[in-house]
């Protein structure tokens, strides 16, 4: 019986931020055309679409590859990155229920993964 109980208690939460805390995929897809625009490549919503799931060091590889982007893979990756961070802080905002739901699981001792 000690064992049923213990499969039925949660004591980590895995979330994936965009879409559970706040809505990130419109900034994402900015960031995406800013991108495009510095590496010279003809961007479009189907591609952006097709790219939500990889790594980003794997999209950077996609891109790379398909239109023959010039610079390292390392470069290109701190060029994306460095995009994100521009417009990640002031653009994305958490949802309004985000900050008391961290907090509810943050006072029940749960682990955020």
């Amino acid at each position: 019986m000690q064992q049923t109980k213990n499969l039925h208690r949660t004591d980590s939460f895995l979330l994936d931020f965009d879409g559970t805390l706040a809505d990130s995929l419109s900034v994402m897809f900015e960031v995406y055309r800013k991108f495009a625009g510095l590496t010279h490549f003809s961007h479009s919503k189907s591609e952006f679409d097709s790219l939500n799931g990889p790594a980003l060091h794997e999209i950077i590889s996609i891109l790379k590859d398909k239109y023959n982007l010039c610079g390292t893979h390392s470069a290109l990756l701190e060029l994306y990155q460095q995009l994100i961070c521009e417009v990640y802080t002031e653009k994305v905002k958490p949802f309004p229920d985000a900050s008391a739901f961290l907090k509810e699981l943050h006072g029940k001792d749960k682990t955020l993964i």
